[in-house]
């Protein structure tokens, strides 16, 4: 049981909608943290892009849909690049109506890893916390998480501390590691099978080098994902 009932905001990635695929691993981090809070007991309010779905439904769930353009990816920039808002972006209207509804809700989550939610915890009344799911992808992005820790140091959580040492906090790293619903996997006792790759397949994530390893093993690899030159 819990001691108090907690009524949440968790704010989407603006970079795709929920099922697209675009958001990678944080699609299946926002999931597995919608169930798990909600089994717990607390009260969800999930604002992510239009087009989002969720392969279940909760009376303890609600979803606001959001209409506008993807934003881009920090993955897919250079280090030195500015922050860059395109018009018509989804993501200052997901913030729009995270602000319209803020005094609603006891605390708001943050799985974008973007510039405008992290200036946005300064200026808010409500407390903001992120869920920081890269390691340091620019200049601009590496300075305003590392300002947010001196600032508000117990709202920044990371999934590592590898990846959390690409920043200057302010105190030792909060980490929530990946959750798995168990029940939606099954253990396969085969042996001497294909290697499976599940995600996307692009270069940041080394697929090339997992391609040439299984080719030196002489060994069949599955990929499931989207491609991206």
């Amino acid at each position: 049981m819990i001691n108090k009932q907690l009524k949440l905001i968790l704010v989407s990635t603006p970079i795709g909608y929920l099922g697209s695929g675009k958001g990678g691993g944080v699609e299946l981090t926002i999931v597995s943290l919608i169930k798990g809070l909600i089994s717990l007991g607390h009260k969800i309010i999930l604002i992510a892009p239009k087009g989002s779905k969720l392969s279940f439904e909760s009376e303890s769930l609600e979803i606001r849909l959001i209409d506008g353009i993807d934003q881009p990816s920090w993955q897919h920039q250079k280090k030195t690049d500015p922050v860059v808002i395109p018009s018509n972006s989804v993501l200052p209207k997901l913030w729009e109506d995270v602000i319209d509804i803020a005094n609603e809700s006891d605390a708001v989550i943050n799985f974008a890893y973007d510039w405008l939610p992290l200036w946005l915890t300064k200026t808010q009344a409500i407390k903001i916390f992120h869920l920081i799911s890269m390691g340091a992808e620019s200049i601009i992005m590496k300075e305003t998480i590392s300002e947010i820790s001196q600032l508000f140091p117990c709202q920044l959580a990371f999934h590592t501390k590898r990846q959390s040492k690409d920043y200057f906090l302010k105190n030792d790293p909060i980490i929530v590691g990946n959750g798995f619903d168990k029940e939606i996997y099954f253990f396969n006792e085969n042996e001497n099978g294909p290697l499976g790759w599940a995600g996307r397949i692009a270069p940041e994530k080394r697929f090339r080098r997992c391609s040439r390893s299984c080719q030196e093993s002489r060994r069949k690899i599955i990929s499931l994902g989207p491609y991206r030159r």
